[in-house]
């Protein structure tokens, strides 16, 4: 029965198809659609343009890994005194950073937090160049 109703149908579409006349576009159907589509990219309302720029971001990298340098790399941090500390009735705010040093990092430490930081830097900056190409696309 399910044949029968399945050929019913296609006799229906075959002859539907058949009396239908084949339509076409009008003769300057292409021009219209590609003069839409230009005028689309010549419009500056979606135009990126990023808060901060690439300079301003190297600046700003470039000054964090200078102060993270600084501190890990200088005598000074080592044996300075903690006058940053707030000094209430002769005692230290926190009086656990005077007593001991609790930020006590072998060189390999440093060594390894250093690279990993300017490998994450780098491949921010790869990602970045290559989803801005894939976009722009």
């Amino acid at each position: 029965m399910k044949e029968n109703e399945d050929k019913n149908i296609e006799q229906f579409i075959d002859r539907v198809m058949k009396e239908t006349p084949l339509e076409s576009p009008s003769y300057n159907f292409t021009s219209k659609v590609m003069a839409n589509v230009l005028a689309l990219d010549k419009s500056k309302a979606t135009t990126y343009k990023p808060l901060i720029s690439r300079k301003g971001w190297i600046l700003i990298f470039a000054g964090i890994i200078a102060v993270l340098l600084y501190f890990f790399l200088s005598d000074t941090a080592k044996s300075a005194n903690h006058s940053w500390l707030f000094d209430l009735t002769g005692k230290n705010l926190i009086p656990t950073l005077n007593s001991s040093n609790l930020f006590q990092f072998s060189r390999l430490t440093v060594n390894v937090i250093v690279a990993a930081t300017v490998l994450v830097l780098i491949q921010i900056v790869v990602l970045k160049n290559y989803l801005n190409k894939r976009l722009a696309k």
